[in-house]
């Protein structure tokens, strides 16, 4: 909120006022667990008047299964949990690890972690469908600098960009870290192994480039041993400047409407921040807090900038970047279906709800005669 009232002074923008209980209510549902509040739910939220009842249900809903059920959904997505790939039970391994560690709250640098050095055989690591689902060194580069690095490097595959930082020794450095990664068949299906030793070269000059992560200085010789595992240490330290910010900016974009980096997978220097005192800020606080998913959550839903009404202000009403107000949102697809179907269904029960009571006036109008 400081580093938010801070920018929205020196630009001379008024915050709009908090937003009412009730739209508060459906807000906060529908972006924490994906789903519209019941109409029981929602009369006794209103019904409350406890002054700290928006940080309760907060706390309630980060406890409830459609929190896993939401929040893996989203993260299947990026990981791409996918059944013409995987297959109908490959897929479903790989989700089922999925909401298993959003369920147990498994930190999100130890889910990264873990999805980077997964091996073994499949049936006991599902994590490692991964490298299933992107069967490709190159596509594994591309992934894993978007999804957690927040950074596209497919163009630097071919060439190096004027306008950019990363060139084809920096990818094929990163690239060089994923070629040991092999499936083999195992005792009741495949199992991922990792070769003693692979070459990488540049595709130009045909240079040796041993692996080496982004803005990290090339080795002399290869890595020993499986070179992920040295990525992962590099990828999910306090010290790498795009690991926090990039899950932060994921996180505050789906709460927010947008990023502070937007489009939130291009962190480059020539697309900065729109709030770099936030994002830092934001960094610092999911590192603090352990990358504990549910206590970031907590920490953005719980702030005034979240609260805030979508009502424009004179001052505010050309604001799109600044959070001066809070957004009018698309709803996710399957959120979309999961609301409509219950806001039929409630339809349909107030239908019911109303005939019975006209039934209930008629056989009282007939009854009435007869005392």
């Amino acid at each position: 909120d400081q580093c938010v009232f801070q920018q929205l002074a020196d630009l001379n923008i008024t915050p709009a006022e908090p937003c009412s209980d009730e739209v508060f209510v459906r807000r906060i549902y529908l972006d924490v667990i994906g789903t519209l509040p019941t109409a029981g739910e929602a009369r006794a939220f209103l019904s409350d008047k406890q002054p700290d009842k928006r940080r309760v249900l907060i706390d309630q809903l980060l406890q409830r299964d459609e929190f896993a059920d939401y929040w893996a959904m989203k993260w299947a997505d990026l990981l791409r949990v996918n059944r013409r790939t995987l297959g109908r039970k490959g897929a479903q391994a790989y989700y089922g690890w999925i909401h298993r560690s959003i369920s147990d709250n498994l930190p999100l640098d130890q889910f990264a972690r873990q999805l980077l050095t997964a091996s073994g055989p499949l049936h006991s690591a599902p994590a490692a469908y991964f490298y299933k689902s992107v069967s490709d060194p190159h596509e594994m580069v591309n992934s894993v600098s978007q999804v957690f690095l927040g950074i596209r490097m497919e163009c630097a595959r071919c060439h190096h960009h004027p306008w950019d930082r990363w060139g084809q020794t920096d990818y094929h450095g990163m690239q060089a870290f994923f070629t040991q990664v092999q499936f083999k068949p195992s005792g009741g299906g495949q199992s991922l192994v990792t070769t003693a030793k692979t070459e990488t070269r540049h595709p130009r000059t045909s240079q040796l480039i041993n692996a080496h992560a982004l803005d990290q200085p090339m080795p002399d010789v290869t890595p020993i041993g499986d070179r992920r595992e040295l990525l992962a240490e590099w990828l999910t330290s306090p010290q790498n400047p795009w690991f926090a910010a990039n899950l932060s900016n994921r996180i505050w974009a789906h709460f927010m409407g947008r990023g502070l980096v937007e489009p939130v997978d291009d962190f480059r220097l020539t697309n900065p921040p729109t709030n770099p005192r936030l994002l830092q800020s934001l960094s610092q606080h999911l590192t603090t807090v352990k990358f504990d998913l549910r206590q970031f959550v907590r920490t953005i839903v719980l702030s005034d900038t979240y609260q805030r009404s979508t009502q424009p202000l004179p001052s505010n009403a050309a604001d799109e970047q600044n959070y001066s107000r809070y957004p009018m949102k698309r709803l996710d697809a399957e959120v979309l279906l999961r609301a409509t179907g219950r806001q039929a269904k409630a339809q349909e029960h107030l239908v019911e709800d109303q005939h019975d009571a006209a039934l209930r006036a008629d056989l009282t109008q007939l009854l009435e005669p007869l005392g």
